[in-house]
């Protein structure tokens, strides 16, 4: 039982060694291309029930994840396995414990991050002595990140068509003509606005020749 468990352990060190290569060549690629971001709006005409009763549990169940990290002051993807796909929330009532149906582990992970980021910015403020307070719990997540295209999200520009993880079916979207030709896509938000929802998506293009190269001269006819 123990070599088996031996096994495992050196399987997940290969898989995240092999996952750093493949994102250190892709951060090594993208870094000679041209970043682009577009923002779209979701059809909202066109979303089943079955899909809204998703979003509305995604976004909820990424609050309940946001506040149980601030809870605890925990913000490692290692409290992610502890909590195994439960999380405590605070009712009226008192705590109850709460399943995650939507928020899956890449979408968990990004809502980490999100709060590394916040974090981040706070400790910056305080280093140029600005005054500040502790991270606030959420009242309401209105963002969350799908970080890997063709795995948390797929997008069909011919159809208008995004797929969300864990979102049943297709989403229709406006906008898809936006996006580049052959643009290398990246990852995408959905957002919770007051006017609708609406998606953002990164993608990577290469760069354009320049026209003209500093240090040459040009000429022009006057007539």
């Amino acid at each position: 039982m123990a070599r088996l468990k031996n096994l495992s352990e050196e399987a997940r060190l290969v898989k995240n060694a092999r996952i750093r290569e493949a994102g250190k060549a892709t951060r090594a690629r993208r870094a000679k291309m041209e970043c682009i971001v577009r923002k779209m709006k979701v059809d909202l005409s066109h979303l089943s029930n079955k899909q809204e009763e998703a979003i509305n549990r995604l976004f909820l169940e990424s609050k309940w994840l946001a506040n149980s990290c601030i809870a605890n002051e925990r913000f490692d993807n290692d409290y992610l396995k502890e909590l195994d796909g439960k999380v405590q929330v605070k009712t009226p009532e008192g705590m109850e414990e709460r399943e995650f149906l939507v928020l899956g582990g890449q979408l968990s992970q990004s809502v980490i991050r999100d709060l590394k980021y916040s974090l981040k910015s706070l400790a910056k403020l305080k280093s140029k002595g600005k005054k500040v307070g502790r991270l606030r719990y959420r009242k309401r997540v209105r963002s969350v990140d799908f970080p890997q295209y063709g795995t948390s999200h797929k997008i069909n520009r011919g159809k208008n068509r995004v797929k969300l993880a864990k979102i049943p079916g297709w989403m229709r979207v406006r906008g898809l003509d936006q996006l580049p030709e052959n643009a290398e896509f990246a990852n995408c938000k959905l957002l919770d606005k007051p006017d609708g929802l609406f998606i953002v998506i990164t993608c990577y293009v290469d760069k354009q020749p320049e026209d003209f190269a500093p240090g040459t001269s040009i000429g022009v006819d006057m007539g």
